[in-house]
């Protein structure tokens, strides 16, 4: 056979070489010279695509050493830790939190829309910049989304007299003191570039 056959029969002429372009994707390095690196996995940060499922509270006795061996794979698979004694922190709070507002926002009888709103603003919020229990800005922020929307129909602003039930039993439920929340209420409102996470 001569240099100039076709391609089809596997020869290539002399100026251009032949090239199998079946299996490119699996040996891209051997075809463009670049080495494309696989990203390792992320230890830190849990695999979102998981949808595995470890029940150890359902399917194990309290008390058993499977549930303990259960709980930990659990953890493992969920993020929430990353070695026998490393737990991933960030994630942790970060699950505290969302918990925080979600729980709060469900007592306060908020619409969807509004728990969404609170949920978005609270997670974006530097709380270690407040001084204050995360509760207590848990608790401003559904004020705030609440006073701030356009079809409110409940008086929550913590100068109000006569607050919003749900508003005002879950303060006393609390604590919460009437000066420190218009002050954080004040801070959460106006909550720019500073309190921002």
């Amino acid at each position: 056979m001569s240099a100039t056959t076709t391609q089809s029969d596997g020869y290539a002429p002399e100026s251009q070489p032949f090239i199998e372009w079946s299996d490119f994707n699996e040996n891209r390095e051997k075809y463009t010279g670049i080495i494309c690196e696989e990203a390792e996995p992320d230890i830190w940060n849990p695999d979102t695509q998981n949808a595995t499922t470890i029940r150890y509270d359902i399917d194990c006795i309290d008390g058993s050493l499977a549930r303990e061996k259960f709980k930990r794979l659990s953890q493992y698979n969920t993020g929430l830790r990353v070695g026998r004694k490393w737990t991933n922190d960030r994630y942790n709070t970060n699950l505290l939190n969302r918990h925080l507002i979600q729980a709060l926002a469900s007592q306060l009888d908020l619409n969807p829309r509004f728990q969404r709103e609170a949920e978005r603003l609270f997670l974006s919020l530097d709380l270690s910049r407040f001084g204050i229990d995360a509760r207590a800005v848990a608790y401003t922020v559904c004020m705030v989304v609440v006073h701030s929307s356009e079809d409110n129909t409940r008086a929550c602003h913590p100068s109000v007299k006569d607050v919003d039930s749900e508003f005002e039993r879950i303060a006393e439920c609390e604590g919460f003191r009437e000066g420190s929340l218009i002050s954080l209420y004040n801070k959460v409102a106006q909550s720019g570039g500073k309190f921002r996470g």
